[in-house]
């Protein structure tokens, strides 16, 4: 019985990788038709949720609200740039700098997490920070935990209606 388990789960990671990469190309396209661009923060989204969260669904009130306090630090970071005011920039990085505390003394994890570190450093950087529409990578985050998180659903779903035929054949 252990060689079948063995033997049968690189057929499993295989057909995972498949689902995976048509999840994924398939966000890629409802987010162009959508006019959602870019795609990246949904995709980064969906990256943090699924391998650092493990695609749990508990997980992802917190992963989501993490990601669109990065984005909402990010944005704020962005606006006081802009300002040209001093006390504007400092207050922002004040700001950064409490909740990168609170992160790392885990106060409020709920909210302030890896999730929202992430996004924080990835939307601050230059390159984006310079053009970026805040609006549009937020649309981009909700509909990829919408799309992701029902195809995990239905995923589940279909794996424990498939557990309980098992069980019935036994």
């Amino acid at each position: 019985m252990p060689d079948t388990i063995v033997a049968s789960a690189p057929e499993r990671r295989g057909g995972l990788a498949v689902i995976v990469v048509v999840t994924v190309v398939g966000f890629i396209f409802l987010a162009h038709a959508l006019h959602i661009d870019p795609a990246y923060a949904g995709l980064l989204y969906f990256w943090y949720w699924a391998v650092v969260a493990e695609a749990k669904p508990r997980a992802m009130p917190s992963s989501l609200l993490g990601a669109l306090l990065g984005v909402g630090l990010a944005a704020l970071l962005q606006w006081a740039v802009r300002s040209h005011q001093p006390i504007e920039i400092i207050g922002v990085l004040l700001l950064i700098v409490a909740a990168v505390v609170v992160d790392v003394m885990r106060l409020l994890p709920f909210a302030i997490n890896g999730c929202c570190m992430l996004f924080l450093t990835v939307v601050s950087a230059p390159l984006i920070q310079g053009s970026e529409n805040f609006v549009v990578v937020v649309e981009s985050i909700l509909l990829s935990a919408i799309y992701f998180g029902l195809i995990v659903a239905a995923l589940g779903w279909l794996q424990a209606r498939g557990q309980g035929r098992k069980r019935d054949l036994e």
